[in-house]
């Protein structure tokens, strides 16, 4: 089949339009960025490509034919359809519509069953959809994306949680994978404010991008989904500490059955030992950031003070008399002073 463009555009070689556009947007509200992305458009629609690529959107959900709730994104459009993961069918349906490979619709398939039981333990609800795509003949690409809306109470009149999740993986030869995952999450909360008998409305909205690249061990098709699966969570529990979120304090109790005991993904024991290990490191890592720089400040100022006492006292050993005469002269300066 076809294949997908890259994921973005190299921004030292993109159009200087492009440049602008991005530059303009990350000075607009995150509130109203679909707007300002229409408007965008409108004025350079011969960017309309690389600025739906480049720029995040907030998620909206949809359903196929059998009822199932996916997530629409620029991953699994097609003109102006939209793939579902479930029946792997266009919506509006499409004749000629990209469609991933045998290969990666098995590992799309697996991913989605996986990252079901993850949104369900961490986000207790929402929606989330995976797909693959090919990048060439032998990388390929895939997008977990995760969308939380939050239930109205008190004072909270709205609230969503945006994940998206994208993930290169490029193969280093027959056991070997290196994998570039790029995050982006988008946080909304609108509640009620009063004060008096003046009555308002408070609307905060940002995003957080992050980006990480590491090189894995890899075995069968299943243990592709393994380590984007552990890449996303380690990412998505970095970013809730970075905004100040509760995170799950053991990492390997978290995952999923078919993901923690590794009927699905082939985990050895000592695989989870060393996850294990890994958590309670996180977790003793766990210090919030002012801290941690007020320990590192104190530990480079004993260092400091301790080499200096180190290279007074040595000095004052091939300097000074002995200790008797040192006595002998403090007590004379005494007498003399007094």
């Amino acid at each position: 089949g076809a294949l997908l463009p890259p994921l973005q555009p190299t921004l030292a070689m993109a159009d200087p339009q492009l440049l602008a556009a991005l530059d303009l947007m990350r000075r607009m509200p995150p509130s109203r960025c679909e707007t300002s992305l229409e408007e965008l458009v409108d004025l350079v629609p011969h960017l309309t490509d690389d600025l739906l690529n480049t720029i995040d959107q907030p998620l909206q959900t949809a359903k196929d034919a059998q009822g199932n709730a996916y997530l629409l994104c620029d991953y699994n459009r097609d003109g102006d359809s939209y793939r579902s993961p479930w029946t792997n069918e266009y919506d509006p349906p499409l004749s000629d519509g990209v469609l991933p490979s045998p290969k990666l619709r098995a590992m799309e398939t697996l991913a989605n069953d996986i990252f079901e039981g993850y949104r369900e333990m961490y986000y207790e609800g929402g929606i989330s959809s995976v797909y693959f795509w090919d990048l060439d003949e032998s990388s390929f690409a895939a997008c977990v994306l995760v969308k939380k809306d939050a239930e109205e109470k008190k004072k909270l009149e709205a609230g969503n949680w945006d994940a998206i999740h994208v993930v290169e993986v490029r193969p280093l030869g027959p056991k070997r994978a290196a994998y570039k995952l790029t995050t982006t999450i988008m946080l909304r909360i609108k509640t009620g404010h009063a004060v008096g008998v003046h009555e308002g409305e408070m609307n905060l909205s940002g995003s957080l991008t992050r980006q990480k690249e590491e090189e894995l061990a890899v075995g069968d098709v299943a243990s592709h989904v393994a380590n984007m699966g552990r890449m996303v969570e380690e990412m998505e529990s970095r970013m809730r500490r970075h905004a100040g979120l509760p995170t799950s304090p053991n990492l390997s109790s978290s995952l999923p059955r078919r993901w923690r005991t590794g009927c699905a993904t082939r985990c050895s024991r000592s695989t989870l030992a060393r996850r294990r290990a890994s958590s309670t490191a996180s977790t003793s890592r766990a210090v919030p950031r002012p801290t941690r720089r007020r320990i590192c400040s104190l530990r480079r100022s004993w260092r400091r003070w301790a080499s200096g006492m180190r290279t007074e006292e040595a000095s004052s050993r091939r300097l000074s008399p002995p200790r008797s005469e040192r006595c002998e002269v403090v007590r004379g300066g005494a007498r003399a002073s007094g």
